[in-house]
């Protein structure tokens, strides 16, 4: 049997029934047969396919066929419309499961409180000793200490001070651990917690998501196609072909910025709104390649949607699952947009060189090259939340790098234990000076440009903005 084949019974099933892998000696085949046969023999043996096994995880009577429907789209390949229609039928036929004829809603069988049924315990791909808690309903993860593990399963069961007093945990430390299952929804009955509102600040504009669609069906479909850029003989010839376009680029450095002014002179303004349609395009495909390699690794990408930096709008991917996967591999999701825009820099560079000046090749080349240059130089930056920090946070095994630095200079503040561990605090201990200074800078570089330019062409109409906004923030009442 394979590693966590018997995972995939939910707990009901797996009280009276049992899932056993077997192959066919006389087929020259590594293809999977799974076999569900009842505990306490009585039942003939119900062959299964592979996916109709994997659907099995999901039965755990909390969830509609159709919440089940959709799970099965977004994780299996090539699910048709009513494949759990006919799971179900074939369940019922075969004695597994009964129709519930009665008009009571059932009781839940877990007490409030208490961790779902659903949630995953994983082990960290990189720390033995600690555990991912994966709810892959929302595809949030909790990582733990091992110790933890008997604790949390014991919620719900047991009250909060028997648990304070068995395991001789701090009050708070539960409270804290009983909020962040909360806040991702891996517990009974327990809703998420809800975001206080607080008065409207202009720092939203800073930053704000609008999700837009889920791509993983379609990703499940398609991901295959590309599966051959993972293959050793691909990886060596784009270290080349990147290697060359630099040491070319830098011999042309000069011509490049020379046609830069050219360009300019000649175009002015008008080259503003193609330039940034090749920044919009550049970033897209820069998204698809997060997804795409998340997907090849077996990730989930529930997700994509407009991130609006300054009201400056892009496109994002919710690459979170990523979290579940070995150090290299979540390497790899978050350094594939960098590796995108590199290429499709070389690509517009090579194009410009080889076509004809005064072209329309030539000159959308040319700002192809430039657009995923300025995007690649910004996006590498790993003091600003954009990829080359969480490439970073890969690199280093310390996820949430940024809040735990500053925690660790907190902690030395005030006199207390260092919360993070002794190999991560160098790392941690270098980052946030950097990151401060560079968040000081830039948040004042913007806004003194931005109240110079008021103070300078609207004075009187941002006078009056901002005396309204003052008012509004100093004496209305908090929202409720």
């Amino acid at each position: 049997m394979d590693r966590f084949d018997a995972e995939w019974l939910c707990p009901d099933l797996r009280e009276h029934w049992q899932l056993r892998l077997i192959r066919d000696a006389a087929q020259q085949s590594s293809a999977k047969v799974y076999v569900l046969s009842a505990k306490d023999q009585t039942q003939v043996a119900i062959p299964l396919s592979l996916q109709e096994a994997q659907t099995l995880k999901y039965f755990t009577g909390d969830r509609t066929l159709a919440a089940i429907q959709t799970l099965c789209e977004q994780e299996l390949n090539d699910v048709p419309p009513n494949w759990v229609m006919q799971m179900v039928q074939k369940l019922i036929a075969q004695g597994v499961l009964q129709l519930d004829t009665s008009s009571e809603t059932p009781a839940n069988p877990q007490p409030r409180g208490s961790l779902k049924a659903t949630v995953q315990w994983l082990p960290h791909p990189d720390r033995p000793h600690s555990l991912l808690l994966r709810n892959p309903d929302n595809l949030e993860q909790i990582e733990l200490d091992q110790e933890w593990r008997s604790l949390i399963e014991q919620l719900g069961h047991r009250s909060p001070q028997d648990l304070v007093i068995e395991y001789e945990v701090d009050p708070q430390e539960l409270r804290a651990l009983y909020g962040g299952l909360a806040q991702a929804e891996m517990l009974v009955d327990i809703p998420k917690p809800v975001s206080r509102k607080r008065k409207w600040t202009p720092l939203k504009l800073l930053s704000f998501r609008c999700p837009l669609l889920n791509p993983d069906p379609w990703l499940n479909q398609h991901y295959h196609h590309f599966l051959w850029m993972r293959s050793p003989w691909f990886g060596r010839v784009l270290a080349i072909g990147l290697v060359a376009s630099v040491v070319v680029m830098l011999d042309q450095l000069a011509a490049i910025l020379h046609e830069g002014q050219v360009l300019w002179q000649f175009w002015d303004s008008s080259l503003l709104l193609p330039f940034v349609l090749l920044i919009a395009l550049v970033i897209a495909i820069h998204e698809l390649g997060h997804a795409f390699t998340l997907k090849a690794y077996g990730g989930t990408v529930p997700h994509m949607g407009i991130l609006f930096m300054m009201l400056i709008p892009i496109a994002y991917t919710d690459s979170n699952d990523a979290y579940q996967l070995p150090q290299h591999r979540r390497a790899m999701v978050f350094g594939a947009g960098i590796l995108v825009q590199a290429v499709l820099a070389a690509i517009g560079f090579w194009v410009w060189l080889v076509s004809g000046d005064g072209t329309w090749v030539h000159t959308a080349s040319y700002l192809l090259m430039a657009a995923a240059t300025f995007t690649l130089a910004l996006n590498f930056n790993p003091l600003a939340s954009y990829d080359g920090y969480y490439l970073l946070t890969a690199l280093t095994g310390i996820n949430n790098l940024r809040p735990q630095s500053f925690q660790l200079y907190q902690a030395w503040f005030k006199g207390k234990p260092a919360p993070a561990e002794p190999r991560d605090r160098p790392v941690l201990a270098i980052y946030a000076p950097f990151a401060l200074a560079y968040s000081l800078l830039v948040m004042g570089s913007v806004l003194l440009l931005v109240v110079y330019w008021c103070l300078i062409h609207i004075p009187i109409f941002a006078g009056t903005l901002f005396l309204g906004w003052l008012f509004y923030f100093c004496f209305w009442p908090e929202p409720q």
